[in-house]
């Protein structure tokens, strides 16, 4: 259990959740913005949030590559903005 406890939530969280409560009860709350890594893709523009199996059929071996590059570049790369509650 950690010693200050936290709810990760998406970016549409901060559409719903009532951080109110969450202060009030002690809980940090974090928001993460996903960014996909882009990639060529067959026919048209970049679709974004389709599953790992678009990209393996897209780029074959590269895949690993093209994961690997977008996951090298770390946090603030990723959208996790660390933007939290309370600190």
């Amino acid at each position: 259990m950690w010693a200050h406890p936290r709810n990760l939530s998406g970016a549409e969280g901060r559409n719903y959740l009532d951080l109110e409560r969450f202060s009030a009860a002690g809980i940090e709350v974090i928001f993460q913005e996903y960014v996909p890594a882009t990639y060529p893709q067959l026919f048209g523009d970049f679709a974004s949030h389709l599953s790992a199996l678009d990209l393996v059929l897209n780029c074959g071996s590269e895949s690993r590559d093209i994961k690997s590059r977008h996951s090298a570049r770390g946090p603030a790369a990723l959208g996790r903005t660390g933007e939290r509650l309370k600190e």
